[in-house]
């Protein structure tokens, strides 16, 4: 699991992740979707391929997306990819309620 970072809350948050094979290489999955669970326990599914783009790359197999934060607390997220690439990495961030930055 990654280090736990903080950020003021109704900030966006950009969450990435690698992909690689069993040889270490990049690759791009199959599918890639990031599941995001607020403090409140609702979650959201950002997908890639959708329009217009939750999940973006900025080449083989590195993907990021923008995470809206509206509440205080514990944020929960995880990678997931299948077919070419099958993987599943977690991490955490948290919220607090200082000033957001741009």
């Amino acid at each position: 699991m990654s280090e736990v970072t903080a950020h003021p809350v109704g900030k966006l948050v950009q969450i990435s992740g690698t992909f690689r094979d069993s040889n270490n290489n990049l690759v791009d999955p199959t599918t890639v979707e990031l599941v995001v669970e607020a403090p409140d326990g609702t979650k959201r599914t950002y997908s890639q391929g959708v329009s217009p783009s939750e999940v973006e790359t900025t080449g083989t197999g590195v993907y990021f997306a923008w995470v809206e934060t509206t509440l205080i607390g514990l944020y929960r997220w995880r990678w997931v990819s299948t077919g070419t690439g099958q993987a599943a990495e977690p991490g955490e961030f948290r919220t607090h309620g200082g000033t957001p930055t741009p």
